[in-house]
């Protein structure tokens, strides 16, 4: 794309990720986050109906620059539908990917694609089959229907619905469930497990970690010649504060930042825009007790939500715009200012 604006955009959620997971994850790897020159931002979050939000009013927010009520993803208020980053970017001609470590209703994911409230898994499905995605990973399988045996289609799957809409559809471990007969492939979705994906201290034989399904997701990104926006979740970090499982947060955390330093390997800074960000807190985590030499551990307040500032750190072409303090609604706003183009109205 011509102009000013940042070619490709990649934006890296850590869904239920605080500033104290934050500084958890630089306990856990021994790397401290300001490599690359990032600009740092707090970001507020409330809902319309509740300061403390949950994960598809926050991306709604994100995707979509609309305050809504908790459990509304892609509509405001209203119950109204609005336009997504997704929606307006492949008008102008990007290609669009996304990928997560938790299923593909999931609120997070959901709502760069869909329209509805966070329990509607199967108008979340229907949105799906019209979805303007170019590549899709993520949990989920089972829900589409499938032979847990075999891994093939039941005769009611909506697995062929989507392999009618013009998508190539992957199983586990990668391998094809099935393709369009026609030449020209709408995109490719792949559902890497059943359910959520496992913790990534609990991962089973031949599932892959976040980071593999980056990796492969980015043999077609750097092939791709349009302007690319990709959005990655890393989305067990938020499950496993949930449950307050340490062991599980510092695996999840210690993921979150190996995609991180691959991305700051792998994306150009000084044409491309990247944005790390969190939804929202979950558990309230806190170190009570730490020695320099790595010695720490966490105490847990809660296993729900927080309200609490988020991190949001931008680097690359762009950043800039990304500087100081404002709600997650800002993000697509600031993102389509650099690209100039309009977002939704509410």
């Amino acid at each position: 794309m011509e102009g000013s604006g940042p070619e490709n955009i990649v934006i890296l959620i850590c869904d239920g990720m605080g500033f104290n997971h934050l500084y958890i994850s630089e306990l856990v790897t021994g790397e401290a986050m300001g490599s690359h020159s990032p600009v740092v931002s707090i970001g507020r979050n409330e809902a319309l109906d509740n300061l403390v939000t949950d994960s598809a009013a926050a991306a709604t927010a994100i995707f979509s620059g609309v305050k809504t009520i908790t459990g509304y993803l892609g509509v405001n208020a209203l119950g109204e539908e609005v336009n997504t980053l997704a929606d307006i970017l492949k008008e102008q001609g990007w290609w669009l990917g996304l990928i997560t470590n938790t299923r593909y209703y999931d609120a997070t994911p959901a709502a760069l694609y869909a329209h509805a409230q966070r329990r509607e898994t199967e108008v979340i499905t229907d949105f799906l089959m019209e979805s303007p995605l170019d590549l899709f990973y993520a949990g989920g399988l089972e829900q589409l229907g499938i032979n847990p045996f075999t891994q093939k289609p039941t005769p009611r799957s909506r697995i062929h619905e989507l392999i009618a809409s013009g998508y190539r559809v992957l199983g586990l471990n990668f391998k094809e469930i099935g393709s369009p007969e026609f030449e020209e492939l709408k995109g490719t979705v792949a559902f890497v497990t059943m359910g959520d994906k496992s913790f990534e201290n609990e991962l089973l034989p031949g599932e892959p970690t976040l980071l593999e399904m980056v990796d492969r997701a980015f043999e077609v990104f750097m092939t791709e010649e349009r302007s690319k926006f990709l959005v990655i979740e890393a989305g067990r970090i938020d499950d496993a504060s949930h449950v307050n499982d340490s062991e599980a947060v510092l695996a999840e955390v210690s993921a979150f930042r190996d995609v991180l330093s691959y991305l700051l390997t792998r994306l150009s800074l000084d044409r491309d825009l990247l944005i790390v960000l969190s939804d929202h807190e979950t558990g309230a985590v806190a170190v009570p007790y730490g020695k320099p030499d790595g010695d720490f551990s966490l105490s847990w307040s809660s296993n729900g939500h927080t309200a609490a500032y988020v991190p949001i750190i931008a680097y690359g072409k762009g950043s800039q715009a990304f500087s100081g303090f404002y709600h997650l609604e800002e993000i697509p706003r600031k993102i389509c200012a650099l690209l100039d183009v309009i977002i939704c109205v509410e």
